[in-house]
């Protein structure tokens, strides 16, 4: 993380690091992106995320994604 940034940033940055195949300069590239993106736009990602993360599970039977 880059020490001249903001801590939300950085820890943003961070974040989008740690999925994969999202390396340094990408997750910079999508932080960027939402920063000048519209709040509706970065409030949707986040309702998304913590939708797929609250409702859907992996079927223990099938292995399918099931609500």
């Amino acid at each position: 993380m880059n020490t001249f940034l903001p801590r939300p940033v950085g820890r943003l940055i961070d974040a989008f690091g740690r999925l994969p195949g999202i390396g340094p300069k990408t997750a910079s590239r999508l932080t960027f992106h939402l920063l000048r993106a519209p709040k509706e736009q970065a409030d949707s990602l986040a309702r998304a995320i913590l939708e797929v993360k609250e409702k859907i599970v992996l079927c223990s039977v099938c292995q399918n994604l099931t609500e």
